[in-house]
């Protein structure tokens, strides 16, 4: 039991000795833990047979000693029924409270079972279980503490809004979350769960991949108008008062300005990218429409972003070093780019200046989407200056769906499904050193990779390693 519980915490040590991602731990959460309920369904019948044959002897058991094993084992045997695949699709919600309530008094049966139990020797593996639930709960909550300490602040100006807008002609959210924390432990691939607690189900969190990290800083020139504004006056007061002649117009030397405006930083923010499904994403997703609409009606221009309450806790995930391979393989599906993104950017980093501070000599990034405006977007806003014209980066960027009587295409970009097992065994045939094969996007496109990747390993089994994560 103890095993079951550590593999199903968000911060199992056992992620951070081994590199192996939760996803992975998971899996194992669950077998064991139907393991652990087939050894005590057997454990249960075992003992009923033995007290049948031993009969009247029988009688000298507490009752309430059966009882609560019974009732125990009739729990366990609820919490899988319910947490298997349809329900956990079609509910999610209800799995997860059933699931945590269902634990809760699995546990509390097993407490007093175990308690009046003859020995009592398997007391200590109970507590080890609710420590390790414990541990993980109190991390947590430590990690959101820490990330959103502003938020619990009694001045409402350390209160950080998130801001959700749909990107320009698609339905993808893009949620940008200011937190308190000047290093949110960010890395390619991490994933952070958010809490929007200015809605009525402020428990409820999901997990997303943060596309984009960007730490505080000095105010770039484009300054906020409210603030060029601000300081302006504050500058005229004090040459005012320098010039002892209130009527005298002033004037403020763009010196001053970017003297004063020096003191000014920009918040730290992360950038997620969303596709609505359902629960909390459908709900705010319905959240900014609403917000357009009253935007029309009270004549704002379009674009003006929603702004939310919000709550992260991160960092979660594994940062695969890529850089180690001679080429790497990128592959994104959708909004699938938010977790492939930071590796590009990661690679145009190491590999700037004379110091190559990666192995990797040649970086094929293939990216397929339906919506052409998100293509259009990001790439103009999100990818790294330089990366489409670099002869080490092959840039492969997909639209499969095209507008009725469209008739201006986007240069670069091929408009079609990508091919990926020939793409493969291309990059297969001219490889030199080792290759690592990144995917991440829909279910469809994930099991064509994976695929193509198994006929590789057909003919190469030393130089190929495959990552795959989800969005």
């Amino acid at each position: 039991m103890p095993i079951f519980f550590l593999l199903a915490g968000r911060n199992d040590f056992l992620v951070w000795l081994t590199g192996w991602s939760y996803g992975t731990f998971h899996v194992f959460h669950k077998w064991v833990a139907r393991v652990s309920a087939l050894m005590g369904m057997v454990h249960s019948v075992a003992y009923a047979v033995y007290m049948y044959q031993i009969g009247d002897e029988a009688r000298r058991w507490n009752p309430a000693y059966w009882w609560n094993g019974v009732s125990a084992m009739i729990v366990m045997g609820l919490i899988l029924v319910l947490a298997i695949f349809p329900f956990r699709k079609k509910a999610y919600e209800f799995f997860l409270i059933t699931h945590i309530i269902g634990v809760m008094v699995f546990l509390i049966f097993l407490y007093h079972h175990l308690k009046l139990s003859a020995t009592r020797m398997y007391n200590p593996w109970l507590w080890a279980c609710i420590a390790m639930w414990a541990f993980d709960r109190f991390t947590r909550l430590l990690r959101i503490l820490i990330l959103n300490y502003g938020a619990f602040s009694r001045n409402p100006q350390n209160h950080h809004m998130a801001r959700a807008k749909f990107v320009k002609g698609t339905d993808v959210i893009q949620l940008t979350v200011y937190p308190s924390a000047e290093d949110v432990n960010y890395f390619p691939g991490a994933h952070y769960f958010v809490f929007l607690t200015g809605t009525w189900r402020f428990w409820e969190s999901h997990p997303f991949t943060a596309a984009a990290w960007r730490p505080s800083g000095p105010m770039m020139p484009a300054y906020n108008a409210a603030d060029i504004h601000k300081i302006k006056r504050s500058l005229s007061g004090s040459l005012k008062n320098s010039l002892k002649e209130p009527r005298l117009p002033p004037r403020v030397r763009t010196a001053d300005l970017k003297k004063e405006m020096g003191h000014l930083t920009t918040r730290p923010k992360l950038t997620f990218f969303i596709k609505p499904r359902k629960g909390m994403t459908a709900t705010l997703a319905e959240r900014i429409r609403e917000h357009e609409r009253q935007n029309e009606i009270q004549g704002f221009a379009r674009g003006r972003e929603l702004e939310i309450k919000c709550l992260i806790e991160g960092a979660y995930g594994v940062n695969h070093p890529l850089h180690l391979y001679e080429t790497v393989v990128l592959i994104a599906g959708g909004v699938g780019i938010t977790t492939i993104l930071p590796y590009l950017c990661d690679y145009m980093e190491r590999a700037r200046g004379s110091e190559r501070r990666t192995m990797t000599q040649r970086l094929v990034f293939l990216w397929t989407a339906k919506e052409e405006e998100l293509v259009e977007n990001l790439v103009a806003k999100r990818f790294p200056r330089g990366c489409l014209t670099r002869r080490d980066i092959s840039m492969q960027l997909y639209v499969t769906k095209t507008k009725q009587g469209q008739k201006e295409f986007l240069p670069g970009v091929k408009y079609k499904r990508p091919d990926i097992g020939e793409i493969l065994r291309a990059e297969q045939a001219r490889l030199v050193g080792k290759m690592s094969i990144l995917s991440c996007g829909p279910s469809v496109l994930v099991d064509i990779v994976r695929t193509a990747v198994v006929d590789c390993l057909d003919k190469d089994r030393k130089h190929i390693e495959y990552f795959e994560e989800s969005y």
